[in-house]
């Protein structure tokens, strides 16, 4: 399946809590979350971002860490996570519901999505030919 992979061909994307607790500048206690990118051929991290909220802001800057250090990947593949759903990262802004069955306990599919890039190159807003 991965033998036609190329390094920097496809990153994926996950969000992992810290196991500490940290304090802000008014002295409260909260958690600490990563949103990472890692070369699927390679296994390198190829972009990250540490974030006391794991939205999809931390997910773009954690993209754009890893495009500024490596260059546009081919596609990213990340999970059915809420910081993963929304429009800006592409996509479709809401879970994709599913009909519950008595065998599943959540109402959600729980698949990942895949997404392609393109050439975001200076072009002129012209697309590729």
């Amino acid at each position: 399946m991965y033998d036609n992979l190329e390094a920097n061909d496809c990153w994926i994307a996950d969000t992992h809590t810290f196991d500490i607790q940290s304090y802000d500048e008014n002295g409260n206690i909260h958690l600490l979350y990563l949103t990472a990118f890692l070369d699927a051929k390679s296994g390198v991290m190829t972009g990250w971002n540490i974030t006391e909220s794991p939205d999809s802001q931390s997910t773009i800057l954690a993209l754009r860490h890893g495009i500024m250090r490596f260059g546009v990947t081919k596609c990213i593949y990340v999970d059915n996570g809420r910081e993963f759903l929304t429009h800006d990262i592409g996509g479709k802004g809401h879970r994709t519901h599913v009909k519950k069955t008595d065998s599943q306990s959540e109402p959600f599919a729980s698949e990942g999505h895949s997404i392609q890039t393109g050439n975001v190159g200076n072009n002129n807003g012209n697309s590729d030919k």
